[in-house]
Order: C-alpha cells, then structure tokens, then sequence
C-alpha cells in the first residue's frame, strides 16, 4: 500500500495539458445546403482529467468570418479506446469581425486510433440570421470527394491501333478515387495503351447539383476482342490478366497496405460507423444495346481492414455488410443525359465484423467484359444513417458492482448507432449515463440516466468521476499513468479532490 501511495503521489505531480492539432477536412451546410469542402484545423487541448479544450480555427460559411470558436472543458467519455466528446455551451463570436453575437454550440465527436484521429460534427443556430449551420471535421463516415469535384492527373501513353504509335495523354482521376490510369498489375500498361477505358472530369451536372462537376466513366473495346469496362474505385485496380473475367482483374483493399497514389493519398477509405444505405446520382448510356449485359453496376462491401478484393478469387470471411446495385439501366433520352438517384441498402453479413473500412467500386457493366462502348455518368455518392428508433435502455446489475456489460441498449430502424455509456463514481455510488446517437453523430437520439446506490465501477473504460473537477486520472500499481487499461488488471483511479478508488478492468 505504502507503494501505490506513493507511486500515486509522484504520478500526481505530472499532470499536464498538451495540445494537439487537428488538420482535415471540413464540411458546412447552411439550412441543408452543403457549401464546398474546406481544409481547416481544431486544436485540443487533453486537461489531462478527462476533459478537453477545442478550438475551431478561423471558421467561415457564407462568406461570413467568424474566428475561432472555441469549447472549454468539454466532457470525454473512453470507450473501448475511443473517447467520446459531448457538450453544448455558450460562444461568443463577431460575425465578421463587427457583429458580436452569442451562439449555443452543441458538439459531439470522437477520437480514435490513440487520439490520432478526430472527427466532429456541430450544431451552430444563428437566430439572428435565420440560419442553422451543421459543421462536420475529418473523415471516417462519408466517402472523401463524393461529389467528384477533385482530379488528379495522371499522363499515360496510348497506342494509335491504326499506325501503332503511342500517344501522350493525360487522364484524370478523381482524388481517393482510382481507375486504370493508377493500377498495377502485369497487364496495366496494355490496359491503358490498348483499352484506355479512364475516367473524366466532366461539367455534365443535373440541375440543383451542389457542385460545378461530375465523374464519368467509359469503357472502350480492346483491339476489337473484348470490352474493357470502365471502372473506378475506393481501392485499388489490379490489371493481372488478358482475360476480363478472370478475377485476377479486380479492385482491392488493405488498410495496412502503405502504398500512395500520386496525389499523396492511400487506396482505402476508413470507416467508423455502419451506414443504411447507400445513395448516389447517375446518368447512362449504353452505346450498343446489349440485352444480355444492358446494366451499369455499383458495388460497396465493409470490412475489417483486412486484404478483400472486388470481384471475390475465394470466400472472404472479413465482411461486415454490403450494399450492391446490379441494375442500372440506360437512362439516356433522345441522346440526352437524364440523372436517376438511387438508394442501395445495405445488408449485414456478419454483425461480429467490425467495421473499419470500405470498397465501393462503380463500373459501366456488372459483368465483366460486357457491354459496349458505354458512358456513365456518377454524382454524389453519399452513405446515409438512419435514426434509431423506439430505442430501449436497461439498467441492470443491481449488485455492488456496475459496468457497462451490465447496461443493454435496443432500438430499431438502424443498422448502426453510437452508444456511450458513462458510468461516475460519486462518493458511494455509481451515475451512469446512457447516451445514444445516430451512427454518424450528427444527431442525439435518447439519453438515460440511474443511480447505483452503494456501489463501484468495474471497466476501467468507463470510470470518472461524477464532475468535471473531480475527473479521475489512472495508474498502474506501479504509480503509471495509463491512457488505455489492460483487461484483467487492477488500477488506482485517482480524482482531483484527493480520493482514491481501486477499479478492477475485467
């Protein structure tokens, strides 16, 4: 004992608040109406008692500045080593650097990965301007670059099949999208040399479109022997065969792969959540009816981060839920693009999955090597969230210790939601709170409070303290601080109002 107090007393001495920056992505959407994506940084700063400082940076929508808003102490709840952050408080702000106003922000977000990554979204109602702005910072819920507004170019060489001289041309792919133009594979130079079906920046929108561009797709015949489909993809193309339905021809994903595209960016897309369904715009034209292969194809499969390949060479058993279109059909009109949204739910396959990133592949056939010399047209490829509904909380355990394997949560109408469960330990009780959100975070569903009466926290995941003055800081029983408790260990939670409490991570 004599040890842990003292380890304790020396660990005390090292509290301290660091702060970390945050740079990414950032959307804004003013009454609904999304504006373009911007690049801008929030700042935290981790008090070092289980509560954060943010800043926004030099925030801006409407061609309004803002400034900095910044949030204060702001409650994070460690969950499975994710930290959970909730608040709604007071701003104050100068709309341009003249008009002082005092807004109510609520924010919810998440850092993940050992805090490396941030994600954020905020309700910001401006009254006085007849405005509600719904900001959302970083990634991990929505497919980068989903309206196709971002290219990269890539410079490859064609071959003219009537001379056989190659060519210099330029490609361009939208950025976190690949096509043939970035592949690999034995066969990825004949690919582009004697098929180039590629990806195009066009200007070809429907009308109400957010933005100035779409992405369209063409496949091309293959000296005269077989269609090479136009295709593109969160993943990466692989050109291992001559014959287009060999599956060594494919798209393919693995968060541990470090490869980079020449934009800097990696072929995956993470994923935090699971989505409904999928939605997205498009526009095609078949240039020769085929009534055996008439349908372009969408295809999105969520995994655990592990290798998967588009189509499957064996049985993957590392999928979480798939949303798959393999009908759409032609819906030209007198030679003129007609846009068409559809929504493409998906289905679980395996729940026990955890979701960590995903593969969406488009192509202008779903059977390769099909088709003709087809175009399509693709606008705003958007994953969707549904709101739980008729969501159900149970407190149980009703013994001397709690944790949160003890608190159950239901609902209905969502194949995913975000439950934080925050259990305090205030003097000779335990103050758990249940707080449920859609599965991006954008929206708080239900909240439930109860009170365990002589009772103490098990799951060192959960524990704090009842305020944000008495947060609890943990060590090992060699006075270390920890951030992430070891299961089947015992630490010392120490609060900042000099109480100990000795929690076993089960």
């Amino acid at each position: 004992m004599k040890k842990i107090l003292l380890s304790l007393a020396l660990a005390a001495t090292i509290f301290s608040a660091h702060a970390t920056d945050y740079t990414d992505q950032l959307t804004v959407a003013v009454n609904g109406v999304a504006s373009p994506v911007q690049t801008t940084t929030i700042s935290v700063d981790d008090n070092g008692n289980g509560t954060y400082n943010m800043s926004l940076k030099n925030f801006s929508f409407s061609g309004l500045n803002i400034g900095d808003i910044t949030l204060n102490n702001v409650p994070g709840v460690n969950q499975d080593g994710i930290v959970y952050l909730a608040a709604t408080d007071p701003v104050h702000v100068n709309i341009g650097g003249i008009m002082p106003l005092d807004l109510t922000v609520t924010l919810r977000g998440e850092l993940r990965d050992n805090k490396s990554r941030l994600y954020a979204t905020m309700d910001i109602p401006v009254a006085v301007l007849n405005q509600t702005v719904e900001v959302a910072f970083g990634r991990g819920y929505q497919l980068p670059n989903s309206g196709f507004e971002d290219y990269q170019d890539y410079n490859v060489s064609l071959v003219d099949m009537t001379t056989y001289t190659p060519t210099a041309t330029t490609v361009q792919e939208p950025v976190y999208w690949h096509s043939f133009a970035s592949a690999k594979g034995e066969y990825k130079d004949a690919a582009v040399a004697f098929a180039n079906p590629f990806t195009w920046k066009s200007s070809v929108v429907r009308s109400g479109a957010q933005g100035a561009s779409s992405l369209m797709l063409t496949s091309s015949n293959v000296m005269g022997i077989q269609i090479a489909n136009g295709t593109v993809t969160t993943g990466r193309m692989n050109c291992g065969s001559y014959t287009a339905t060999d599956p060594a021809n494919h798209a393919e994903m693995e968060i541990s792969n470090d490869s980079l595209d020449a934009h800097g960016d990696p072929y995956y897309v993470l994923l935090n959540g699971q989505p409904d369904s999928l939605t997205l715009w498009y526009a095609f034209k078949q240039g020769t009816p085929q009534a055996e292969h008439p349908y372009a194809t969408v295809n999105a499969i969520i995994t655990d981060g592990t290798y998967y390949q588009d189509p499957e060479d064996k049985a993957y058993t590392n999928k979480r839920a798939q949303a798959q279109n393999k009908t759409m059909a032609t819906t030209f009109t007198d030679g003129t693009p007609v846009w068409k949204r559809i929504s493409v739910p998906f289905s679980v396959i395996d729940k026990n999955v955890e979701a960590k990133a995903i593969l969406v592949t488009i192509s202008t056939n779903a059977d390769p090597g099909a088709g003709s010399i087809d175009t399509l047209y693709v606008d705003d490829v958007n994953l969707v969230y549904n709101d739980p509904q008729n969501v159900n909380v149970t407190f149980g355990g009703n013994g001397s210790t709690v944790s949160a394997d003890d608190i159950t949560v239901s609902w209905d109408g969502a194949l995913g939601a975000r439950v934080v469960k925050d259990l305090r330990q205030d003097g000779d009780n335990v103050v758990a709170t249940v707080t449920v959100y859609n599965g991006d975070l954008t929206k708080e569903i239900a909240k439930e409070s109860h009170t365990y009466t002589n009772a103490t926290v098990t799951g060192i995941d959960h524990v704090a303290t009842a305020s944000a003055t008495k947060t609890a800081a943990t060590y090992d029983l060699s006075g270390r601080r920890v951030d992430n408790a070891a299961r089947g260990g015992v630490f010392i939670v120490r609060t900042t109002d000099g109480k100990t409490v000795k929690v076993v991570r089960r």
